[in-house]
């Protein structure tokens, strides 16, 4: 027993030692995952996948736990849930006990669930189907959510992760966060249904006629209409679900009164319009009745009767022995008043009435003897001078916001600024609704151009990302009509005046034949919209008046480059001054003044937005024509706004048609509202077109110079400026550039000599033009300047008048240089100032307006008081009449002055047209 007890002692020892051995050893325990990057336990301890470690044989615990991620921007932060799934040796338990009896790796595999968030703009919350309470959904599953109905609004769309989609519920395939809002719109009825015709109160109506109207939904939802017409004031209903705002009525009686009304609906909501009446026709209208005179003077009788029924309008008759009765007159007013009559005269009147059917007899005969020609009044003599403010009118309703921080750089890449776009908003609509709507990208708005009345509502806007996804982005927001690249626009490139022999182009162009005839005014503004002019040329001093400069946003207009100084030479060099050249003209003091708008930078480029912001700019300050020595090959709405703003307030826009040999114009030149001009070099007894310039069949040709190197004398000869060495000089250059500037020109010289009106200057200009070849190449010809200057037609000229509660007691014509005087009996007055630019015979858009007082801010005119012998000198300024009409006593009194006026200058034409040659 001795013996094997002494043996059992080693091994017991020796199997001690093996497993304390044993115990003491390491093994590798390495946990990843499927993503990696979750969190994990092990043994109690906190670690991030994946984990590798050197543990202890035996049981550990291992545990994972749900991790949160954020993926891209969508849905908030976290927007990712990681759960556990299963380990990659088939187990499901989580927290598992292991034995670590040997090196062991494991996977644990993840479910993704994205983040689901709905909501809406107006704060209502979103039904998603199925429902998860923690807002995370399986990945590559399906939800469906709903916008529910609220109470006044409508669903519109959704924006799904910043992208527009449609539908209602919206099923969404779950392959990353989501974050969708609906967007609604509050229910807003129709506008009540207007501008009907025929309008209310109508008679003399044909017994077959279609019923119009007009109503808009501020929504935009399809509006149908439901029509009640009948002859009773409670009409039936005729016709439901009109899907268009006209109806046809037919076979109705004659001499019969009609009522209707109409009740537009977009669906949510309806509006009922007005109750509407009109009368059927006669076959003739009945006899006036009840002529009366209401008041007579010594030169006047005015007359009024009762309406005839059926009547569109009336004719006067008026005779001097109550037998042989004349036409005098036709009105459709039920009053008239006879003017310029003898004194101490009897006359006899008769009134009928007329509709589209005939005219009735004569009504009630009357007989008016005129009063004494009054005793002569004391008066004195108003003395004064007529110019225009070139300051931001008062007869804008609302100033456009000029705000362009924007600096033109040099730039050689694309066509367009990059990192800019213009959005153009619907009409009413500010910028800031674009915070409304979620953005993909960071903007900026950088400046607003808005007009009074909408007409240009546009913004500048930088944007981070290309410009190409930023114009997508914003063309999907509601309140944006249209969204374009800010696309860049280049510089196309007998007096005693030393230099007038280089200037062989006005000869070509008849301008000193025109100089017979008109040499400018100084109620003339021509705004160069270009480089700036050099305000230090000798042959530039006294004719730049205030501008503005869009480039670098301040009210320095120096030219940074040279090309808006060569332009100004041409429209408006001083003339007969013993300096340099002759302008068209004629420059200095007393004649037309130039307006410098600086859209080009010092690298002769510059974008359409600026030049957008120079074109309304000028308008509103004055401005009567604008020329454009600048273009490039795209289109833009912004543009093409503004010269029809332009065009509506009776502004010649002018513009170089381009200088790249092609038949296709440039931008302005190519827009319906401007005059494009191509460039032509004589060739011999004719004319080719030059080789640079685009042709068309709309154009209007002027010389714009061939030359073969820098003094070829074939160039056009101008005033230069040197920015390098800042110095003023002359010398040659060639483009359509310079071709345009003498279209405006003379444009400028038909305002001095009161040619008005955009349309009629335009028809005017290519009426007296001079064939030189097909039309497909040279347009309309070769500008004329005498032709022009002396055409008969549309001649509208600036009036001085003084008035006070009894009417109008005096009136003037104003002189080119600005001057006028009228003698004025004693008493106190108001002096005003007009030009009718549009012969409308109302102070409307487009004229030049103003009174003694007006400084663009006063806002009734200033009381002059006259004594007798007195003389007073005024000064007037006037501006452009742009959207708010003023209201002035007695203007239609003037009207026979006007007439008369305009008939002398017709007959004083006629008779000096072959004497100014």
């Amino acid at each position: 027993m001795k013996k094997i007890f002494s043996l059992l002692i080693p091994v017991i020892l020796l199997t001690l030692i093996l497993s304390s051995c044993f115990y003491l050893r390491n093994f590798t325990l390495s946990i990843q995952s499927n993503p990696e990057n979750v969190n994990i336990s092990i043994d109690g301890q906190d670690y991030i996948t994946p984990f590798s470690s050197n543990l202890t044989f035996g049981q550990h615990t291992i545990e994972v736990f749900p991790t949160y991620s954020t993926f891209g921007s969508y849905g908030g932060s976290p927007n990712v849930e990681y759960l556990f799934s299963n380990w990659s040796d088939g187990s499901t338990q989580n927290p598992r006990i292991v034995n670590l009896e040997g090196n062991l790796s494991l996977t644990a595999n993840m479910i993704a669930y994205y983040a689901v968030k709905a909501s809406s703009n107006i704060g209502i919350t979103i039904a998603s189907s199925p429902y998860y309470a923690n807002g995370f959904y399986p990945a590559y599953t399906f939800v469906q959510l709903t916008a529910p109905s609220e109470s006044g609004f409508v669903f519109d769309y959704w924006i799904v992760n910043g992208q527009t989609t449609t539908g209602n519920p919206l099923s969404q395939y779950v392959s990353l966060p989501i974050e969708a809002t609906a967007i609604y719109v509050q229910i807003v009825p129709p506008s009540i249904a207007s501008s009907v015709y025929p309008e209310s109160g109508s008679v003399g109506l044909p017994i077959s006629l279609n019923l119009r109207w007009s109503a808009y939904d501020s929504n935009n939802f399809p509006i149908t209409y439901s029509l009640y017409f009948g002859t009773s004031q409670n009409p039936p209903l005729i016709a439901s679900g009109l899907s268009t705002s006209t109806y046809e009525v037919s076979n109705l009686n004659y001499s019969t009164t009609y009522y209707w009304y109409v009740i537009a609906t977009n669906g949510y909501a309806s509006t009922k319009g007005p109750l509407w009446s009109f009368t059927t026709q006669n076959t003739s209208p009945s006899n006036p009745t009840g002529l009366y005179y209401t008041n007579v003077t010594s030169n006047s009788v005015s007359l009024a009767w009762s309406p005839s029924p059926l009547a569109s309008g009336y004719n006067i008759y008026r005779s001097t022995n109550g037998v042989n009765f004349s036409k005098i007159s036709s009105t459709p007013n039920t009053y008239y008043t006879d003017t310029n009559l003898s004194p101490s005269t009897t006359y006899y009147y008769a009134v009928t009435a007329y509709n589209p059917f005939g005219e009735s007899g004569y009504s009630n005969q009357i007989t008016v003897t005129t009063q004494s020609a009054p005793e002569p009044a004391a008066y004195g003599i108003v003395n004064g001078r007529v110019s225009v403010y070139t300051g931001q009118s008062a007869f804008v309703s609302s100033a456009p916001v000029y705000q362009n921080k924007w600096q033109i750089q040099k730039y050689t890449g694309p066509d367009y600024v990059p990192g800019q776009i213009i959005v153009g908003f619907k009409s009413g609509i500010r910028p800031n609704t674009l915070s409304l709507y979620p953005s993909p990208f960071k903007y900026n708005i950088v400046s607003t151009l808005q007009t009074p009345n909408y007409e240009v509502n546009a913004s500048l806007i930088t944007v981070s990302t290309s410009v190409e996804r930023a114009i997508d982005y914003f063309k999907s927001l509601p309140n944006v009509a249209y969204a374009e690249p800010n696309y860049i626009v280049h510089a196309l490139s007998i007096p005693n005046d030393p230099d007038f022999g280089k200037q062989w182009y006005l000869q070509n162009i008849e301008a000193p034949q025109a100089w017979n005839v008109s040499t400018g005014a100084n109620t003339v503004i021509v705004a160069v919209v270009d480089t700036g002019v050099s305000s230090t040329h000798p042959d530039l001093q006294n004719i730049l008046v205030p501008g503005y400069n869009f480039v670098n946003n301040t009210t320095n207009t120096m030219d940074d480059f040279g090309h808006g100084t060569f332009v100004a030479g041409i429209i408006d060099a001083d003339t007969n001054n013993g300096v340099g050249i002759a302008g068209i003209n004629w420059g200095g003091p007393n004649s037309t003044k130039i307006m410098p708008i600086v859209v080009l930078g010092p690298d002769g480029s510059g974008s359409v937005y600026n030049v957008s912001e120079g074109i309304i700019y000028s308008v509103e300050h004055g401005a009567k024509v604008i020329n454009l020595s600048l273009g490039g090959p795209n289109y833009t709405q912004t543009e093409e706004l503004a010269c029809q703003y332009a065009y509506n307030n009776n502004v010649v826009v002018v513009a170089a048609a381009g200088n790249n040999s092609s038949n296709t114009l440039d931008y302005p030149a190519a827009f319906p509202t401007v005059i494009p001009v191509a460039s032509v070099a004589p060739s011999g007894s004719s004319y080719t077109l030059a080789y640079y310039s685009n042709y068309s069949s709309t154009v209007i040709c002027a010389p714009g110079g061939q030359m073969n190197s820098q003094n070829d004398p074939n160039g056009v000869f101008s005033t230069t400026y040197s920015t390098s060495t800042n110095t003023n000089g002359y010398g040659y250059n060639q483009g359509t550039s310079f071709a345009a500037p003498q279209v405006s020109a003379i444009a400028a010289l038909m305002i001095a000599h009161n040619i008005t009106g955009v349309a009629n200057i335009t028809k005017i200009l290519e009426n007296t033009a001079t064939y030189i070849g097909p039309q497909s190449t040279f347009g309309y010809g070769l500008v004329n300047a005498y032709n022009a200057v002396t055409y008969n037609g549309g001649w509208e000229p600036m009036i001085v008048w003084a008035q006070n509660a009894s009417g109008i007691v005096a009136t003037a014509v104003v002189s080119p240089n600005g001057s006028f005087s009228m003698k004025v009996p004693v008493g106190n007055y108001y002096v005003y100032a007009w030009q009718d630019f549009n012969g409308d015979n109302q102070i409307d858009q487009g004229d030049l307006y103003g009174y003694y007082g007006y400084s663009g801010t006063q806002s009734t005119p200033l009381t002059l008081s006259v004594n007798a012998n007195q003389t007073y000198n005024l000064n007037i300024q006037v501006s452009p009449e742009v959207s708010t009409p003023p209201s002035v006593y007695g203007i239609s009194v003037l009207d026979d002055f006007i007439q008369n006026v305009v008939k002398a200058h017709y007959q004083n034409l006629r008779s000096s047209l072959q004497s100014s040659r």
